[in-house]
């Protein structure tokens, strides 16, 4: 009896490897595609973030100059706006439209 159970020692080791490869991928990989789809969810939130912290530091930037800078806060009254001078004419021109 002692020599069968010696006998079958290595089987009964590789086997055992083998169920524990076989739960480590049964169980495992579901959970690492989770990670890896929050990996890249994580870069694009990341990327936007970034995005919108350059357009904040613009706008600022914007909001600056228009309360330090009149003629900055002239033409973009003007341009914007479409506000027009003191004994100013605004001519509006419509292109036709094509047929």
């Amino acid at each position: 009896m002692i020599k069968l159970l010696i006998r079958f020692k290595p089987f009964a080791l590789a086997l055992s490897y083998a169920l524990v490869i076989l739960a480590g991928v049964t169980f495992g990989a579901p959970k690492y595609a989770k990670l890896v789809n929050l990996k890249n969810r994580h870069a694009a939130l990341v990327a936007e973030n970034n995005a919108y912290s350059q357009q904040i530091h613009l706008l600022k930037r914007n909001q600056e100059r228009l309360l330090t800078d009149p003629d900055f806060f002239i033409k973009v009254f003007r341009e914007n706006l479409g506000y027009v001078g003191y004994n100013e004419l605004q001519f509006n021109i419509h292109e036709p439209n094509p047929r």
